[in-house]
């Protein structure tokens, strides 16, 4: 039986007629616009440096004592590295001088 074949609801419903468990996995415009997710309210939005206002699928466990969020977008790729370095001691000098070299550059993210 080739699946890729049949329409998601067909395969759904004749999955589920055998005792098979099954759900649709749904495209991500479709996530957010399913019942349970609406009702749950796990969509969320942050604003990103470049894009603007992003979308996403936040925490779905609620914690009353430990809340999780998403307050921002994942740090892009040299965000940190200053930040990195003077936290394991390197001098100011020695992170200008591998700035210049190129071997550590900061993200831009304007």
């Amino acid at each position: 039986m080739e699946t890729r074949k049949w329409a998601s609801r067909d395969l759904l419903e004749a999955m589920l007629a055998v005792d098979i468990w099954c759900g649709e996995i749904k495209q991500h415009l479709k996530v957010i616009e399913d019942p349970q997710v609406k009702h749950s309210g796990v969509i969320t939005t942050y604003e990103h440096a470049k894009a603007g206002p992003v979308k996403v699928v936040g925490p779905v466990v609620r914690l009353n004592a430990t809340p999780a969020s998403i307050d921002g977008p994942a740090l892009m790729v040299g965000q940190p590295s200053q930040e990195i370095l003077r936290e394991c001691g390197v001098d100011e000098s020695a992170i200008e001088s591998l700035e210049m070299l190129r071997i550590v550059e900061q993200a831009k993210i304007n």
